[in-house]
């Protein structure tokens, strides 16, 4: 049976965690102290090592735009381009292959609106226009079509999956109902969990961010707009930021109807609490960040966090600094940044600087450079 949580409801248990009635989970929300703590500039403090650089090859057919998503699989590094392809690149850039392309053949789709690695290591496409999920192999062949009831991924945005048969896919804001997550077991084609939101948007589609969900081993971490909670699949809260700024109550949200980033924004800079817009996660840290304007890095033993800003100060760090650029990804210890020449957070003289200092020349017309970082 379907089950749907509004978790922001939750926000208005500021005083302890909160944990759904409608869940049947037994882990207990921890609090995370340390958010309130004066922001520090980009990598200031951090104890940043550059472990690896790999610069994607560039080639007629695999020129990039840009990188929304990295997943490593299968010594394969796999990426979402802002031009909505998917390819994969061995642990030395060199380009492998794509997965699938535009049309209505096998193999084919029509509207691309995301991907996941499945617990096979296979690259599923999600198809909203056709209503279907679409198997690769890591070498780029296609293995089969899931169709799934198409009112079900009208608007979904991407997908993780979660076991061996259950997917979770975000969904965007809109002017509707909808959930912003549905919980989808592809072995008996039902969505078995929704968790909601009160935002709406004035007839467009928002998203919560690029990477607003993350599997770190056998747990899903999942972030809602506002929220001082990180949560599982299921909606139960796992992490609670402890802060004495304000939170917006479920009413107060209930009350936005046109939510976007400008909506964010303005709140973040009214000094209120936003939350955050994506997550990623290593053995020792979760990344938590806010577009491009901050991150807060939280040590999972000490259960405390630091806030750096993400933009640069339009200065060359010091020798010691490595600042984080454009997380787009997480693999085992590693977090992923991207260092592209045209849309990066840090540019002219700062760019020429990092990329002398970690050996990764890059160009107007080249595909980007990725960062492997281990923080430790």
């Amino acid at each position: 049976m379907k089950k749907q949580i509004y978790v922001g409801l939750a926000l208005l248990a500021l005083s302890s965690c909160a944990k759904t009635e409608h869940s049947d989970a037994s882990s207990e929300c921890q609090t995370i102290t340390g958010y309130d703590n004066p922001i520090k500039s980009n990598g200031e403090g951090l104890n940043v090592e550059i472990a690896k650089t790999v610069k994607l090859e560039t080639t007629k057919d695999n020129l990039l735009n840009g990188l929304v998503k990295v997943v490593v699989a299968q010594d394969s590094i796999i990426v979402l381009t802002d031009g909505n392809t998917v390819q994969s690149y061995n642990m030395d850039g060199h380009f492998r292959c794509k997965y699938g392309s535009k049309g209505n053949g096998a193999g084919d789709y029509v509207n691309m609106s995301g991907f996941y690695v499945n617990d096979k290591d296979e690259v599923v496409i999600i198809d909203n226009f056709r209503g279907s999920l679409m198997r690769f192999d890591i070498d780029g062949n296609f293995v089969a079509d899931i169709d799934i009831e198409k009112p079900i991924l009208n608007v979904v945005r991407d997908g993780l999956a979660i076991d061996n048969t259950k997917v979770l896919f975000n969904e965007y804001i809109t002017e509707s109902d909808n959930p912003l997550y549905a919980l989808y077991d592809i072995a008996d084609g039902k969505v078995v969990n929704e968790i909601g939101s009160p935002l709406r948007t004035s007839g467009v589609r928002e998203t919560i961010g690029r990477n607003p969900m993350f599997r770190f081993g056998d747990e899903a971490h999942v972030l809602m707009p506002f929220s001082q909670f990180i949560y599982n699949s299921k909606g139960d809260s796992l992490y609670k930021f402890e802060t004495g700024k304000k939170v917006l109550t479920a009413q107060q949200l209930g009350e936005i109807k046109e939510y976007g980033f400008l909506t964010l924004a303005g709140i973040y800079f009214n000094g209120d609490f936003v939350g955050f817009t994506d997550i990623y996660e290593t053995s020792t840290h979760l990344f938590c960040m806010l577009s491009n304007l901050e991150y807060a890095i939280v040590d999972k033993s000490a259960l405390t966090c630091q806030r750096y800003q993400y933009t640069s100060e339009r200065k060359v760090p010091a020798d010691d600094i490595n600042p984080l650029v454009n997380i787009v990804g997480a693999h085992e210890d590693f977090i992923i940044g991207n260092l592209f020449y045209e849309s990066m957070m840090v540019k002219d003289e700062v760019t020429e600087a990092l990329m002398e200092r970690w050996d990764c020349q890059t160009s107007e017309d080249a595909n980007p450079v990725l960062i492997f970082y281990t923080v430790k």
